[in-house]
C-alpha cells in the first residue's frame, strides 16, 4: 500500500531532479548564495533584452521576437 507510492514518489523525484538539476540545488542554496545568483541572473537580464531587440532589427524583425530568441534559451539553461 503506502510504501509503494512512497517509492514511485521517490523515483519520480530523481527522475525530476535528473532532468532539472536546479530542484536538488536550490534547496541547499545559502541566502547569500540565492542573493548572488539572483544578481547576476538580473545583471544577464539587462544586457541581454537590449542585445535581443537590436538583433531582431537588424533581421527585419519585430523587437519581442528578439526578447524571444534571447531570454527564452537563458531560462532553459537556467533550469538545467
Amino acid at each position: 500500500g503506502k510504501k509503494g507510492s512512497s517509492d514511485g514518489r521517490n523515483e519520480s523525484r530523481l527522475q525530476l531532479s535528473k532532468l532539472f538539476p536546479i530542484l536538488s540545488v536550490v534547496p541547499t542554496l545559502t541566502r547569500e548564495e540565492l542573493q548572488n545568483d539572483v544578481l547576476a541572473g538580473l545583471t544577464v537580464g539587462v544586457m541581454i533584452v537590449p542585445q535581443g531587440m537590436a538583433y531582431a532589427a537588424l533581421a527585419a524583425l519585430r523587437p519581442e521576437n528578439g526578447l524571444y530568441s534571447c531570454v527564452l534559451p537563458i531560462m532553459v539553461y537556467g533550469m538545467l
